[in-house]
């Protein structure tokens, strides 16, 4: 079975020398290919490297890699991401021309001299870390780490202090994960720019960070995309019956269009790109496929929304104005002064307390009296039940 170094040396000299920057060797220029490629795998093949960047591995990837380890194996379609994630950490060689994952020799013997209780307890910890940062790359760009760390904790499984959370946080190779940590907030690579991340938070101004639960998270790290709501499977179930793309294809076509939606693509930009993958001409498909789109578009988790779709930004501006127009209007002089205390947090809260509706001023007591309040004559009823028996006639409140 070939060595690493063998497998590292398929790269050109000049990727090699990136790839020993990468992890941080200060190696010479005048170094032979072969020289680099020994390095290299000396370095990636050190206890404590291949402990970190094996850490981040998933139950999943792990078994496959523990399956090509004993002899070389075919993945299945299911298990291609996985493959390719173990090629691309150079500790699995996936061959398109025969389509076997092999492990070199000398990464199977450092591994199994690594693998242990105490390995995979702590790889278990940071690889659904792992899942968690790519949800918040995906859907925040920028993302307090409080909210990451609570992310982290919605997991049956996984309930871990902060400390023990940035030690694991810190511990995933830096060329590994594409984010940025600072003290108090994570920055996906791809808004690491000063100007773009501050087009994106601009963007994003006003809106609350979504909390996703622990499943949701899961899901968008499996099928990398969030698409399981009655709309998208509306539109997926057209696209594959009606469009005649079969299962497969109608779902890599849904997660791509789900991809884009949540990226920011304008509605209009991913309608045109939907219709040139299906090539319609029949006016009533086309206004099919829109309200179908459009409906998918609205459930959408979106990264200018902060996680959130359009749906449920709208039910709670809706919920909003429903609480601004709620007045308070007090039956009682008691109420009306506890009230009167309370006003300026009731009025922060959208609610408007009124005073003067319900009320009635009295000219011969020189004062305001309330539908509840003891009616003046002294018979111990409300003045509503007594001398005010007309207020309703007057206010025509009580009956609607």
């Amino acid at each position: 079975m070939t060595s690493l170094q063998a497998h590292l040396e398929a790269y050109s000299k000049e990727e090699l020398r990136h790839y020993a920057r990468s992890l941080g060797l200060s190696l010479s220029r005048t170094l032979k290919k072969a020289d680099l490629a020994l390095a290299i795998a000396g370095e990636l093949l050190r206890e404590d490297t291949l402990r970190r960047r094996m850490g981040i591995l998933t139950d999943e990837q792990i078994r496959l890699f523990e399956r090509a380890m004993a002899e070389p194996c075919r993945p299945e379609e299911t298990e291609m991401g996985d493959a390719l994630r173990l090629h691309d950490l150079d500790y699995g060689v996936y061959s398109e021309r025969d389509g076997l994952l092999r492990i070199p020799g000398d990464v199977a013997l450092c591994y199994q001299k690594l693998s242990c209780r105490a390995f995979h307890h702590y790889r278990r910890r940071v690889a659904w870390l792992m899942k968690c940062l790519y949800f918040a790359e995906t859907l925040f760009g920028v993302t307090p780490i409080d909210h990451l760390y609570a992310m982290y904790l919605d997991h049956p499984c996984f309930k871990v202090s902060r400390e023990r959370f940035m030690y694991y946080l810190v511990q995933i190779p830096s060329d590994l994960r594409d984010c940025f940590i600072s003290d108090q907030y994570l920055v996906s690579g791809a808004w690491h720019e000063i100007e773009d991340c501050r087009r994106l938070l601009t963007a994003q101004a006003g809106r609350d960070y979504y909390s996703p639960s622990w499943e949701e998270v899961d899901e968008l790290w499996r099928e990398n995309c969030l698409a399981g709501g009655d709309a998208w499977k509306a539109l997926e179930e057209w696209l594959g019956t009606s469009e005649g793309m079969g299962e497969k294809l109608s779902g890599d076509v849904t997660c791509e269009l789900w991809n884009r939606l949540a990226g920011g693509t304008p509605f209009d930009d991913a309608a045109l790109w939907l219709a040139g993958q299906l090539s319609l001409t029949d006016d009533e498909k086309i206004q099919t496929m829109m309200k179908l789109l459009r409906e998918a578009s609205g459930e959408t988790r979106m990264l200018f929304n902060r996680g959130f779709s359009w749906n449920e930004i709208a039910e709670k501006e809706d919920a909003s104005s429903l609480a601004c127009q709620v007045l308070i209007l007090p039956g009682s002089s008691l109420a009306a002064k506890r009230a009167g205390r309370l006003e300026k947090n009731l009025r922060d809260k959208g609610f408007i307390p009124d005073y003067s509706i319900r009320a009635e001023y009295v000219r011969d007591l020189g004062r305001t009296l309330y539908p509840a309040d003891p009616c003046p004559c002294g018979s111990g009823r409300t003045y509503i039940r007594c001398c005010g028996r007309d207020w309703t006639k007057k206010h025509r409140l009580e009956n609607g």
